[in-house]
């Protein structure tokens, strides 16, 4: 299993279990950590960060993924709104940037940005 895919997996596993973790990737990514390498969390941050610490980007990433397909897995009504006007605003900027979104999918599940 790669380390993207055992991300995931752990990021599912959260998120059946645990529904804070569906409202905040703070809280999620401190769940992932604790459950693949649990010692990091003893750490000074400096020493923590120069260890296998997973991409806190790649744990959202497998989150955003995961609630798509998973609906009953996503966060309460509100950060759902919240996380909408953001997206839609991440949106805007890079159409004024000349990125085409229509051309953008998530290569694993397929997805295409605008969906």
């Amino acid at each position: 299993m790669g380390k993207k895919e055992k991300i995931r997996n752990t990021v599912l596993e959260i998120l059946e279990k645990d529904e804070k973790a569906r409202n905040s990737d703070r809280y999620l990514y401190v769940a992932v950590v604790k459950e693949l390498n649990p010692q990091l969390l003893n750490m000074p941050f400096k020493d923590a960060m120069m260890n296998d610490i997973p991409c806190m980007e790649t744990v959202r990433r497998s989150r955003q993924l995961i609630q798509h397909e998973f609906p009953s897995l996503r966060g309460c009504d509100n950060v759902q709104a919240q996380r909408e006007l953001e997206e839609k605003a991440w949106k805007k900027r890079a159409i004024n940037w000349g990125i085409k979104l229509e051309n953008y999918v998530y290569k694993k599940s397929g997805v295409k940005v605008g969906e």
